[in-house]
């Protein structure tokens, strides 16, 4: 029987977890032995970095980047992948401190599934809609960018 909310994703969430925290810490641990400690000074902390990029790509990839409904969806049904999970404020600010690694997690793992030499790439190509709103009217604009 399939768990209450794997409808979200195609296989169990202890599966796509512990998998996304495989494939996150073995970059994260290429990524150190290439450039060295990423920590100068100061312990580490009990939530790794290699934890709070694989939350953040969980959150990325199946909440839409809604951490907030990402870290409540953890702390409700799968906590026991993440004991030491951190509350929202803390992990938002982890966060915006490794954006630089966790890009550079991505750019591992583009680089090893996309061959440089390929000339055939896809681009999602969706336009991008803006509304403007001015304070003195109540109406809304919408543009369709390209």
């Amino acid at each position: 029987m399939r768990g209450l909310t794997d409808y979200i994703a195609d296989c169990p969430w202890v599966d796509v977890c512990t998998t996304w925290y495989v494939l996150v810490d073995t970059a994260y641990q290429a990524i150190v032995a290439e450039h060295g400690r990423l920590r100068q000074r100061g312990p580490q902390p009990t939530f790794s970095d290699s934890e709070v990029i694989t939350v953040a790509v969980i959150a990325d990839t199946f909440f839409h980047g809604h951490e907030e409904v990402c870290l409540a969806f953890i702390r409700q049904y799968h906590l026991d992948l993440f004991p030491r999970l951190l509350d929202n404020s803390w992990f938002n600010r982890r966060r915006r401190l490794i954006a630089g690694l966790i890009d550079a997690v991505r750019q591992f793992y583009t680089a090893w599934l996309i061959a440089p030499a390929d000339p055939v790439r896809l681009v999602d190509s969706a336009p991008r809609i803006c509304a403007v709103i001015t304070a003195r009217r109540s109406w809304a604009r919408t543009i369709a960018g390209s």
